[in-house]
């Protein structure tokens, strides 16, 4: 229901592709996340990977 109403991904790395019928109707009826433009979380951390991985050393280099 909450992939349908597009407030939910389906994760197909885990579901197996489960939901993937449920986040196309969304995705066509351009509802929830859908509405607008939105990224997939794996795929921001994908592209900020080192960005992330940076910010985390210098927090502990600046609080330790």
């Amino acid at each position: 229901m909450m992939v349908r109403n597009g407030h939910a991904i389906d994760y197909k790395r885990y579901s197996k592709g489960e939901y993937s019928q449920a986040e196309n109707i969304a995705k066509k009826e351009r509802v929830g996340i859908w509405s607008g433009k939105f990224e997939r979380p794996e795929d921001w951390r994908r592209k900020y990977k080192w960005f992330i991985m940076f910010k985390w050393f210098e927090y502990l280099i600046l609080n330790y």
